[in-house]
Formats: C-alpha cells, structure tokens, sequence
C-alpha cells in the first residue's frame, strides 16, 4: 500500500512521532473553512493523459523547483529533538516561496530563511484546548494561520533556530527521534549581538515577538488555503512553489536510503509533516519530497515517494497546505491561486545554474551558524583569522550577486566591519619574528590582510561615508609603497608560507585596481626572493631566499626549518594555492576595467599548474586532503581548511581555463562533497578544522568532526563561490 501523505484524520498510537498530534474538533472546523486552491474537476488519478491542467495544457512528467527557480529553495533543515516538522517544513515552505514571489518582480531578491523557531515557540494557534504544543507536536495549517494573523515571520537571524539557554537544538542520533526537548522559550526581544538584524531588518531593539512590532522584519502573509488532489497539487507547485503535506511514517521509512519509496513491511510509527517540491515519472510516478532530518538521511536529505492511481484521493494527494505573501511585503499582489492557475505558465526549466544554487545555499548554511556560533563579537577584530573571514565572506557575497540573489546580510556585515575599522590595516604584534613582532608590526603581511576585502568594498562602492573613495584606500598603498621605498630590504619579509596568500590578497588587488605596476612589481620580487630562489648554505637567516616551493615534490615547505625533509603542511599548501589565484586573478588586465597586466602571470601560472597536478595525485578517497601532504596514514583525519583551499584553488583553474576540465572537475565534485556534506553539519557549523598552528597533527583536542574556526568558514565560503562558477560540475 501507499503511505498516507494526507492529513490524519484518526489518532496513531505514537503521534507525537515527530510533531503532529491528531486533529480535534476545532481542528477540523478550522480546516472546514479554509479556502481550496485548484479545485478538482474529473477523475484525478495519476494516468499521464489525465495528468494536465483544467484547460486541457498537459504539466510536465516531471518538475523539480530547485530547477524552476534556482536559489529560492532553501535547504534541508534539521529539527533535531524538537516535535517541530509541523513548523519547520511550513517556515520552509513560506521561505521558498517568498523568495518566488519577490523574483517576480525583481530578479536579484535573495532567498531569506524565516524563522522556525518563532512558530515552534511562539504559535499557540489552535487554543489551549489541544493546540500547537511546540515541540510536542502542531499542525501546519496553524503555522500558516501564525504567518498571516500574528504579524509575519521574522528572519532566521532574528530568531535563531536555538535552545532557550543558547545553542543549537541537538540533532537526533537516530531517527525515530522520540525523546524530544522541552520548547525553547519563546524570544521576547531581538538577540542582542545582532546589530544587522536590527539595521537591516529593522527590528527594533527591545522590540516584542508578538505582533506587528517587529515591522519590516516580518513578512506576512496575505492568504493561506488548503491544496487537495493530485493534479492541483501539481499545479500548485509549478505555479507558486512548494506546499507542506503531512504523512504516516512506516517504521521502513526510516532506514530509506534512495529509489522510489514505497511501504512495504512495518507498522506506523506516526505523523510527519514535510515538503513537497515536485514530481518525476522514472522509473514510476512519484512525489520529490524535502524531509527535515538532516541531510543525512535518504538522498541528501530528500526522499521520492510513489504517488498512486485513483487511490491518490484516499492517501497521497489528500489534502496540502500553502499560502501567498501580501503585496506590501513582495511587490507583488498576485491573483487568487485557483485563478491564476489557468492563466500563470509554469517556470522555465533550470540550466547548469541550479548546480550554482546548490553551493551557494551550503555556504548559506555556514554563513548563518558562523555569525550566531563562530565570529567572535570584537567588532574590532582584524587579526588574520577574521580577515580570512571575511575575505571569504566577500567571495561568497559576490558570487550571491552573479546569481542574482544577493546575500543582503553578508554585504552589512562586509560594510560595517570595513566602516569600524576605518578602512585601516591592522598593527597587532605576533610570536612571529621579523615585521610581525615590531612595534610597526602592519609590515606584517598577517596585518595587511584586511585591506584585501577593503579593496573589494571600494571597488563594489561599499565602502563609508562615500563610494569609491580615496581615503578608502589611503592605509594600504601607504603601507605597501613605504615597504617599496625600502627596496630588496624587505624581499625576505615572507618567511612562512602563510604569508604568501596575507601579503599577494592586498598586493594584487591593489595593483589591479590602481593600474600602478610596481605593487605587482613588489609581489613578484618578494615570492621570488621567498617561493623560488633555491638556498645554498644550511644556516637560517631572517631575511634571504628561502625557496619554499619544492619543484620535484611539486610543494610549499612551511618554512626555512623544512627544507632539508618533506614536512609539506596541508593548510601551508593551501595558503599558497591561495596566493597563487590571486596572483593570476588579478594579474589579468581584464580583472578590473581599465587594468593592467602583470607581466609575471605566466610565472605564477606555470607554478600553479605544477602544484595542481600533485594535488590531483594526493586527494584522498572521500575528496578531502589530509594535514600533511605527503602522510596520510600517519595523518589519516581529512582536513578541512587546506581541502577548501585546493577546491577553491582547482576550480578557478577549471574556470580560468588554466586546468582541463574533464581531469579536474571530478576532482573538485569529490572535495566540494567533502566539504559539503562531511565537513558542514546539518547545522551549519564546519568541522575538521585545524586550530591556528604551523604542523601536522593527530592531536583530536586540535583536529575532529566539531573542529572550527571563523578563518575555516571564510575558506569554506570562498571555495563555494568558486565552485558556484563551474558551468559543469
């Protein structure tokens, strides 16, 4: 038989499964009086003769509307120990769904993910007899009800997805997930901490949750209706989006895996509520259908379920809920669905872009735990992990741009770190010797870091009080033509590998941006004098050549105390694949209009190939690269920060027409699904991050699954942004 993908009518022994308790009277008479969208009219059984829209135009054999529209179907949650399906796939669907409506009349509204947390803890809809009970169990009609009578939906960023003491909501070890939470205490004011959230958002500080207070922060919604029967849930999803359907898991559910679901053994284990995103007919007819228990779980955290005959009107096409969001909110106003319907054509089939969406909403995903979990609140902070950051942040912001759905938070929070620090490198003193430890210590190639992302928000015209501005500028070219003045004085200023990728950021954007040759003159001198120069005599001195790249290993020493054995860290190699991107990126006359070329680019380039060739031979099984390049048994742990670095790295070779794309792209599927899949949680936290250091290790207090850093997600980020550009991935 098919599972029941409808509302329950009847009571299940364990129907607080995962947050669907049965329906009671007031329920029912709730759901008596909403409108239908699309009514039926026939037979609606799943024949492919009969499966067309009321005027005779037949819908496609399959749809799928992460394809339809790239970018606003956001991505698999997690509801960890929280009965909460009720309200997380109803958020998902009106998330999804307020993206479509915006880019109807503006192509670049980002997709913004509302908040879950304020249903599952705020919404007590249905009354106090037998009503929502948060993590105990709703119903989604009553989410929707929540959505359009209580003053909207917030941003996720306004009310995180958390525990009431703070941190994220456990994710099950198993499902069934039975032994659920107490619900989090329902947020009476914005989180401080939060200042884009209430810039932004404008959410006013000490503003309440409930009601109308929360003003433009919230979308609300305009209508919500009940979608019944095959053939207008099909249209209703090819017309407007994804619709929330409830269902009877069966205990064979839980161990899916792939293919088309069908029941086959096993007793109820209870109600589920989740997200119908579209339909297919290989190798049979069936429901594609978003679940909320990580991505983990069946295919990537979605599942297809058959979809019947006739015996659809009894079970899988029973009864779905949707709604559209008001005019004031979306600049649109669009007609009542059941009439638009016949008049609304469905969406354009997606290209290779949705393969783009796909990396952009897991680098969503780390954005949004990193700000709340990971980036430290010194708003001052310009050391080299928040600059790597946020140079991340801005790789990531700009891809969001190419695809036309700008990431709106992370371009304040580029423009308020830039605006803080007054567009001035920073001067920290470090254990490094050399620049890094005197008082002057912005010669350090660590502290001239920021200026990298300042550059980028001067070009994009971000930066504060006016665009474009001179002054924007003024703490980093100072910087770097007092080190020229210096000559080959300051050659030897990149003892460390590390340095390469701080120093060549600011250095090649600058050189592109400006059109002045000797800020590439100066890059080139200094990664010679470091990378290239061979050594002849064993004693260290702190200035000199220090020839760090290994030509027969095809490898980045650390440093000097690396020459005479094969200690090849990972995260080094990626701060010189780095180092190198940005060097041929920018050496590019066409890299900024009215740029020049570095007459060097052909060296760095020749370097690059040669480096992406032993990567190729050194990625491990799972896609990922191990901490140090050359031990991988004796350094088994995958690492994160240098595999984001070479994934970044190899893809701008595959886009920059530099690498073979037939070699390398299966190379950089096998490291993108590391990172994405292995590396990123559910929750959006990146592990297997080595901690800030300068070796190998096996030390799990320094190297594990929960690993992180703010650094790690900024190379994360910018890894995605590359692999968002992979016209063929």
């Amino acid at each position: 038989m098919l599972v029941s993908l409808g509302l329950l009518v009847a009571a299940i022994d364990r129907s607080t499964f995962q947050g669907l308790p049965p329906l009671n009277a007031q329920d029912r008479a709730r759901l008596a009086q909403m409108p239908r969208a699309f009514a039926a009219s026939g037979k609606a059984g799943w024949d492919d003769d009969l499966f067309q829209d009321d005027d005779g135009a037949p819908l496609p054999p399959a749809f799928d509307a992460r394809e339809a529209w790239p970018g606003c179907i956001g991505p698999v949650l997690d509801q960890g120990t929280c009965g909460s399906c009720w309200a997380v796939s109803s958020v998902a669907v009106m998330s999804d769904r307020l993206c479509i409506e915006r880019r109807a009349t503006n192509a670049s509204a980002a997709f913004v993910q509302l908040s879950a947390l304020q249903v599952v803890a705020c919404d007590r809809g249905a009354g106090e007899k037998g009503g929502d009970k948060g993590c105990e169990g709703g119903q989604p009609y009553t989410a929707f009800d929540f959505a359009q009578d209580k003053g909207g939906l917030v941003p996720e960023a306004c009310a995180p997805y958390l525990k009431s003491g703070g941190g994220p909501i456990d994710t099950c070890a198993d499902e069934p997930c039975l032994a659920f939470q107490d619900t989090p205490a329902c947020p009476a004011r914005c989180p401080l901490g939060l200042k884009s959230c209430f810039a932004r958002a404008k959410c006013a500080a000490g503003g309440a949750m409930a009601g109308a207070r929360w003003g433009e922060a919230a979308a609300r919604l305009e209508q919500s209706y009940m979608v019944q029967l095959s053939r207008p849930m099909a249209r209703e999803i090819a017309a407007y989006g994804p619709i929330v359907a409830t269902m009877t898991v069966f205990e064979d559910l839980l161990n899916y895996t792939g293919g088309v679901y069908r029941h086959t053994s096993g007793a109820p284990a209870g109600a589920h509520a989740v997200k119908i995103i579209g339909w297919g007919s290989e190798p049979e007819p069936y429901w594609l259908v978003q679940n909320s228990w990580t991505e983990r779980w069946g295919e990537k955290g979605y599942f297809r379920i058959a979809r019947g005959d006739t015996e659809c009107e009894c079970d899988i096409c029973n009864l779905c809920t949707a709604g559209l969001f008001s005019g004031n909110h979306s600049a649109l106003s669009p007609p009542p669905p059941a009439d638009a319907a016949r008049t609304r054509s469905l969406p354009k089939t997606a290209s290779a872009s949705s393969s783009a969406a796909d990396a952009l909403v897991s680098a969503k995903n780390a954005y949004r735990y990193a700000r709340q979990h990971v980036v430290d609140q010194d708003e001052r902070n310009c050391g080299w992990t928040r600059s790597t950051y946020m140079l991340g942040l801005w790789e990531y912001y700009a891809a969001t741009v190419e695809a036309t759905t700008p990431d709106l938070d992370a371009k304040g929070d580029l423009a308020d770190w830039g605006g803080i620090l007054n567009y001035s490198l920073c001067n920290r003193k470090s254990q490094w010797t050399g620049p890094c430890a005197t008082e002057n210590a912005s010669s350090c190639a660590d502290n001239q870091l920021p200026g990298a992302t300042f550059i980028e928000l001067y070009k994009a015209g971000l930066d504060r009080p006016a665009p474009h501005a001179e002054a924007t500028l003024r703490s980093i070219t100072a910087q770097f033509d007092a080190e020229i003045a210096l000559g080959s004085a300051t050659e030897g200023s990149w003892p460390i590998v590390d340095l390469t990728f701080m120093a060549i950021a600011p250095l090649a954007r600058l050189g592109a941006v400006t059109g002045e040759s000797r800020y590439f003159e100066k890059m080139w001198a200094n990664w010679n004098a470091s990378m290239l120069m061979a050594r002849v005599t064993p004693p260290r001195t702190p200035r000199g050549a220090y020839g760090l790249f290994n030509q027969s290993a095809k490898l980045f020493m650390r440093d000097d105390t690396n020459l005479w054995h094969d200690g090849f860290w990972g995260r080094g190699n990626g701060w010189a694949m780095l180092g190198l991107v940005d060097a041929i990126r920018f050496g590019d006359a066409g890299a900024v209009a009215g740029g020049i070329a570095d007459p060097h680019r052909e060296s760095y380039i020749a370097v690059f190939k040669l480096f992406a060739s032993r990567l190729l031979e050194l990625q491990g099984k799972d896609g990922a690269w191990r901490s140090s390049m050359l031990e991988a048994e004796t350094f088994p742990t995958p690492e994160a920060t240098g595999s984001a670095c070479f994934t970044r790295g190899l893809a701008f070779g595959v886009n920059a027409g530099l690498l073979d794309a037939s070699t390398y792209i299966p190379a950089v599927n096998k490291a993108w699904d590391f990172l994405s899949r292995t590396a990123l949680q559910p929750s959006g936290r990146v592990g297997y991050c080595q901690h800030a250091g300068g070796v190998p290790t096996n030390d799990s207090a320094q190297l594990n699954a929960n690993s992180t850093s703010d650094f790690c997600v900024g190379l994360l980020l910018g890894a995605a942004a590359e692999v968002s550009r992979l016209s063929d991935r």
